[in-house]
């Protein structure tokens, strides 16, 4: 209680007197605040924050943020340890320079300084069966486990969008094929008009005689 510097009662519950009593003996205290309407307070309150939180909402800045009280590390690796190549495994295998997976790394998702309610990103890019695990940092060096999150059938994932891909780069081939076809038909076809009509009614006859021929 000794590090409480101010105390501000709200809730129409307060205005009892007995309350009032009971709370300054808890606290030892009786310098209890009523600066705010203890019935609206709470509301307003909230309401100002979520309005904060949103960018569908102008209004006044409330400036109010919670941390959080440890730092969040991200700890990502295979699920099977063979499945881990390095880089100079990936290269012999043909990769490219840009094509390299980090398949095992750890980094820190979140610090004390970010804000309650901030939100990240994490752009995944495997082949394997993946783990992650979240932890807090408990101490110097030391970490303590809060989630595991198992990512399977990746490998059966990757392959299928592989034969998706190739399905819809077929389809958009063959369609480009039968467009151009068409197109082929058409031409031949408006090149074919245009040249009947040009014709006199006796290159047209023996072009007729041509054709029975």
């Amino acid at each position: 209680m000794d590090d409480i510097d101010q105390v501000e009662i709200l809730g129409g519950g307060v205005r009892t007197p007995k309350t009032l009593e009971n709370m300054e003996i808890a606290l030892g205290r009786k310098d209890l605040s009523t600066h705010l309407n203890g019935d609206e307070a709470m509301c307003f309150g909230s309401a100002f924050i979520a309005s904060n939180s949103s960018s569908a909402y102008k209004v006044k800045h409330v400036f109010l943020t919670q941390n959080p009280t440890y730092d969040v590390h991200v700890k990502i690796s295979t699920l099977k340890e063979e499945d881990a190549l390095t880089e100079e495994e990936q290269k012999a295998l043909g990769a490219e320079e840009d094509e390299i997976i980090k398949y095992n790394q750890e980094f820190r998702l979140f610090n004390t300084t970010d804000y309650i309610g901030k939100s990240k990103g994490l752009s995944l890019n495997y082949d394997k069966d993946m783990k992650i695990e979240l932890f807090k940092q408990v101490g110097e060096g030391e970490k303590e486990l809060i989630d595991t999150f198992i990512l399977d059938d990746i490998a059966k994932q990757y392959e299928a969008e592989i034969e998706y891909l190739k399905r819809e780069n077929k389809r958009e081939i063959d369609e480009k094929k039968k467009r151009d076809e068409k197109e082929k038909k058409d031409k031949k076809k408006k090149e074919k008009k245009k040249k009947e009509e040009d014709m006199t009614e006796e290159e047209k006859k023996a072009a007729e005689e041509e054709e029975k021929k």
